[in-house]
């Protein structure tokens, strides 16, 4: 009991409050409904009263006039709910709010959010026996922010969702559709900050690097990794195959080595790779992609990220004659297609166009710096034709 007696007013309260929700106190009658009450101050018998009942846990103790306040709450009821004892006087107001000020400041004090989380997760380990599902905090934000104003791709929610719910997601889809805009959408709608990599070459692009005179070069990578926030790793597929295989194990084990030292994962880390293939190597539109193994791809979502023609058209259409130009860049798009033609008509081509026409370029050029590129005459004619004859079979239907 020594342990009890040198307890203070505050550590006593917040001890039998964990003796109550225990079990380990006696109730007499219906005491139990002022036991708050008694805690809280409210029905006298001070620092001593409390050090009774914390020894003897037994609930009321000498002292504690409980009759006279059920009379006293059967002239004016007053709520089960615990709340600080009612006063008229302004100065005792501010004399509790001070109180209660206080003792969170004392509740708080020296405790930040991260080492919270690494206590439970502490205790779980210690209560959770071998073989049972291991629990962890996952700690996500409270809310998604609304972007007001922002025009979102068609698998926006799908992304925001899979990563909300601690996912890795892989975006997989041509150049040019919104890819990297929309993973930094869903960082703000998260309210996380956002970190941004494209095609790396060697694993210290990606880690970082300590230099000849000791000093470490950080990268988006670890400032994400440790410090949390979405990290976009864009072209991932055409990046280094001894860099992805340390990010890999950085996901995996929740760990990785940097120059300055080993590091555990954020809680709030979260993963968004953008690719243009599925992972399963080069294509005839995107050579130089890289296979990846099956454990690789076991460690994300796939969601794929086509062209939003509605999309497009939206954005086009806040320049002139924008959505027109946004359907004959979709209808070239379409043919390319349809006729095999290795080449890439994106979105941002057609905001291209936008800008340039608006500009007061000709169209036919326009088309030809960022439109038909590299094509030779023989392919756009052919294209052409097909727009044509596409056009002429939905009229006669």
């Amino acid at each position: 009991m020594n342990h009890i007696q040198s307890m203070s007013q505050t550590e006593l309260r917040t001890y039998l409050r964990q003796l109550k929700q225990d079990g380990a106190i006696t109730f007499y009658g219906d005491s139990e409904k002022y036991f708050a009450k008694f805690v809280n101050g409210q029905l006298g018998g001070g620092i001593e009263a409390l050090r009774r009942c914390a020894e003897e846990l037994i609930f009321p103790v000498e002292g504690i006039d409980i009759d006279a306040e059920r009379k006293r709450e059967e002239r004016e009821p007053i709520p089960d709910i615990p709340e600080p004892a009612r006063t008229t006087t302004p100065t005792a107001k501010v004399d509790r709010e001070a109180s209660r000020q206080e003792l969170l400041r004392e509740l708080l004090s020296g405790v930040d959010r991260d080492e919270v989380i690494q206590i439970v997760n502490d205790v779980f380990d210690k209560r959770i026996g071998d073989g049972l599902p291991e629990r962890r905090i996952i700690v996500t934000p409270a809310k998604v922010k609304k972007l007001d104003g922002t025009l979102y791709h068609k698998v926006f929610d799908d992304v925001l969702m899979a990563i909300g719910a601690g996912l890795h997601a892989a975006l997989v889809g041509p150049a040019g559709t919104g890819k990297t805009e929309m993973a930094e959408c869903v960082a703000k709608a998260l309210e996380l900050p956002f970190h941004f990599t494209g095609k790396v070459t060697s694993e210290f692009q990606l880690l970082g690097f300590r230099d000849a005179h000791g000093t470490v070069h950080e990268t988006e990578f670890r400032r994400a990794f440790v410090n949390g926030g979405l990290f976009l790793f864009d072209e991932m597929d055409a990046s280094s195959p001894n860099a992805v295989t340390r990010f890999n194990a950085a996901l995996s084990n929740g760990y990785c080595d940097f120059p300055d030292g080993h590091h555990k994962a954020h809680p709030n880390f979260k993963v968004i790779a953008a690719s243009n293939t599925f992972w399963s190597g080069a294509t005839r539109e995107y050579v130089g992609r890289n296979p990846m193994d099956g454990a690789s791809k076991d460690r994300f979502c796939f969601i794929e990220v086509d062209y939003d023609n509605g999309l497009e058209r939206l954005i086009a259409s806040q320049y002139d004659s924008g959505e027109a130009i946004a359907v004959r860049v979709q209808s070239v798009r379409k043919a390319i297609t349809d006729l095999k033609i290795r080449h890439i008509a994106s979105m941002r081509a057609t905001i291209s166009l936008c800008k340039l026409i608006g500009a007061g370029m000709h169209i036919k050029k326009a088309e030809r710096i960022v439109l038909w590129k590299d094509l030779s005459d023989d392919q756009v004619r052919k294209i052409e034709k097909h727009i044509k004859d596409q056009r002429k079979g939905g009229d006669n239907e």
